[in-house]
């Protein structure tokens, strides 16, 4: 089971919401620069922020650190 997933450039939040009832996912973040899609998706998805990813550094809506999503680590 997927607990959380962030989608980054969401859209209107179509393909994410099918994700989350195909993959039973708890909760789905959405992410979309544009108000209008951002608007639209946040009909759909459980929680959507509007701005660019680049600009969210130090975002406390989401739950992650966006920075820190996709570097890999050593261990």
């Amino acid at each position: 089971m997927i607990y959380l997933f962030l989608d980054t450039g969401c859209g209107i939040g179509t393909i994410s919401s099918m994700a989350k009832n195909k993959f039973n996912i708890d909760e789905v973040i959405g992410i979309e620069k544009f108000e209008n899609a951002a608007s639209a998706a946040s009909t759909k998805l459980d929680k959507v922020i509007c701005g660019e990813i680049e600009t969210l550094n130090n975002c406390t809506q989401l739950p992650v650190d966006v920075k820190q999503l996709g570097k890999k680590t050593l261990d």
